[in-house]
């Protein structure tokens, strides 16, 4: 098993622990809070693991292109968040947990059509039996 792969094992399951700590707060303060309540302890954290880790540096700030293009990933990001709490709070958070899953659809298609990463036929395979188990599971 690879870093990456053991990373994203990691980011899994935080994603899956943090949507029923979202469910949970959502009930005592409102969503929109609690997404400014977890993007600023999430940028505290990060900020902290940059300043401490071996990433710091303010020559990673030099490129002006790269930040432009993390920056707007912020602004998604943050209102991928609202959504996703808002819908936590809202409704059922297996339901939203499931739909937000298929963001996995957007990533597959964009590193093909942005990046150039390989299409398999083993990748369309699994991808259509990805949206398959998401959509029993959505049941």
């Amino acid at each position: 098993m690879n870093d990456a792969f053991m990373f994203a094992l990691v980011s899994a399951f935080g994603y899956g622990v943090t949507t029923i700590i979202y469910k949970a707060a959502s009930r005592s303060i409102d969503p929109l809070t609690l997404s400014l309540v977890v993007s600023g302890a999430t940028t505290l954290t990060l900020a902290l693991t940059w300043f401490f880790g071996k990433w710091h540096g303010w020559a990673t700030f030099s490129d002006e292109r790269g930040f432009l293009i993390a920056s707007s990933g912020g602004v998604i990001a943050g209102i991928s968040l609202a959504a996703y709490v808002l819908s936590i709070a809202w409704g059922d958070a297996g339901m939203a947990s499931t739909v937000r899953n298929l963001s996995f659809l957007v990533t597959f298609v964009l590193s093909v059509l942005l990046f150039a990463e390989s299409l398999t036929w083993s990748k369309v395979v699994g991808v259509i039996a990805a949206i398959i188990s998401l959509f029993l599971l959505s049941k």
